[in-house]
């Protein structure tokens, strides 16, 4: 959604009032957005680093499918982490209403919703290149060696073209300082810069290059590939040539494809509420507008259901890969045994070193000469 760059409580009041309006249906969103998304939003900080670490230190994953779902995880992390400062604390400033948050705010909004922005879009593509890679192979499971040479390449090019693609909305934006209301909530102004207000950069760029490269296109060729793969694997030639290959292939076949399968219904949901907005923005945003609650809401609630979709990864894969479950299982346990085992040799030096002293107390109580006793003094 374009305008979600500039929410409506952030539109520029005018300049000789510094008097502020907190913005409608202010302490539901803080529900939404700063309680129950803050929650998923670190939930899924916690997941996604731990898969990224998982599939991304073996060459045996870098070098299979699992490249994708360890990008994946990595372009998670940074749309859950860029929440909380560009969601959560916005309203949490307003809520307050804080000047001190909404300045800090204002100063890192820009990089950080560009960067979100172009990880959300590599989210997508590299969404799109496991897709179609996975639909190749369910129809001519030959083609394996093909995508095994291509497949870096494939995943780099999708990172690239999410940075290529929403790198520019760096420009589109220029914060105004009004000097007159200084240390109040209207000290900053967010407005569209030349660039992003210009009628030929937002007709041609935003719109028919940008939105429908980022968004409509990833959507439906995801909605048609997934189709396509549930119906070809219904078919019984597909069952049979999958019969001809031994069991642990035709196991692990099965796992991916569903797999994929599940991330791909969970980015179809998640998005379902971004197409139908951008598409009404497009056709006419006036009327969208004057639905006032249902516009702000809806901005929160489409980055919402992007971080709650990036925390449902984890348990995808623990669901339908029995795989990452033997490796998640095997990490766990190692890492609870490495636990045990520094604590008992703790144990042991702490043990040593109390005998060691226990002995050479001992040791200086032989040396030490007896003192003289007082008997012996009198017969003296």
């Amino acid at each position: 959604m374009e305008n979600e760059v500039i929410p409506s409580e952030m539109q520029p009041s005018p300049m000789d009032s510094c008097v502020y309006t907190a913005p409608e249906y202010l302490p539901e969103r803080f529900v939404l957005v700063t309680g129950i998304g803050t929650t998923i939003a670190l939930i899924s900080i916690v997941e996604n680093a731990f898969l990224c670490y998982l599939l991304l230190r073996r060459y045996s994953f870098r070098s299979s499918p699992m490249l994708y779902l360890g990008l994946l995880a990595a372009c998670d992390i940074f749309i859950s982490s860029s929440y909380i400062p560009l969601m959560s604390l916005n309203l949490l400033a307003d809520m307050m209403q804080s000047p001190l948050l909404l300045n800090a705010w204002f100063n890192y909004m820009t990089p950080m919703i560009t960067i979100s922005h172009i990880a959300m879009t590599a989210q997508s593509f590299l969404i799109v290149a496991a897709t179609f890679e996975r639909y190749q192979l369910t129809v001519s499971p030959r083609s394996s060696s093909c995508f095994n040479r291509r497949r870096p390449y494939i995943a780099i090019g999708s990172v690239v073209l999410g940075i290529v693609t929403k790198l520019s909305m760096a420009f589109e934006l220029k914060i105004t300082r009004n000097e007159k209301c200084a240390g109040t909530m209207l000290e900053n102004i967010l407005n569209l810069s030349p660039l992003g207000a210009d009628p030929i950069y937002n007709g041609i760029w935003r719109f028919f290059a940008r939105t429908i490269i980022t968004v409509y296109i990833p959507f439906f060729c995801l909605a048609f590939l997934n189709a396509r793969i549930v119906f070809v694997i219904q078919k019984s030639e597909y069952i049979e040539q999958l019969e001809e290959t031994g069991s642990k292939r035709k196991n692990r076949v099965k796992e991916a494809t569903r797999t994929l399968i599940m991330i791909v219904c969970v980015y179809l949901m998640s998005n379902v509420l971004n197409v139908v907005v951008t598409i009404w923005e497009y056709i006419d945003v006036a009327s969208l507008e004057s639905y006032q609650g249902f516009y702000l809401f809806s901005v929160d609630l489409v980055s919402l259901l992007t971080v709650f979709a990036c925390s449902l990864r984890l348990p995808i894969y623990l669901t339908c890969q029995s795989q990452l479950r033997r490796e998640i299982v095997s990490f766990f346990t190692d890492f609870i045994k490495t636990r045990q085992d520094r604590f008992t040799d703790s144990t042991i030096v702490t043990h040593n070193t109390k005998i060691d002293k226990d002995d050479d107390s001992s040791s200086s109580n032989l040396l030490t000469p007896p003192s003289p006793s007082p008997n012996n003094n009198n017969d003296r």
